[in-house]
């Protein structure tokens, strides 16, 4: 059998609204710990890409304002132009 238990509604603060799958059965509990964990886990996937790859975009910057300051040049592999 599944439940679904919500915090009581007169809690105070941002937990009144969260509520809770549970299950008898161990392997079912599981499951959905596994399954609502998941939106969390792409998240936290995605941020990682979007900071390397700003991190990308940085260094290139910092590349080509260095570069410029003592007149090298420059290629586009470098600056990912």
């Amino acid at each position: 059998m599944v439940a679904i238990r919500c915090l009581a509604s007169d809690a105070a603060g941002p937990a009144a609204g969260l509520c809770s799958v549970g299950s008898s059965w161990i392997g079912l509990q599981k499951f959905f710990d596994w399954l609502l964990a998941l939106p969390l886990v792409i998240f936290f996937y995605v941020l990682g890409v979007f900071v390397f790859w700003l991190g990308g975009i940085w260094s290139a910057a910092l590349y080509k304002r260095a570069a410029l300051a003592e007149s090298k040049t420059i290629t586009p592999a470098q600056t990912h132009a």
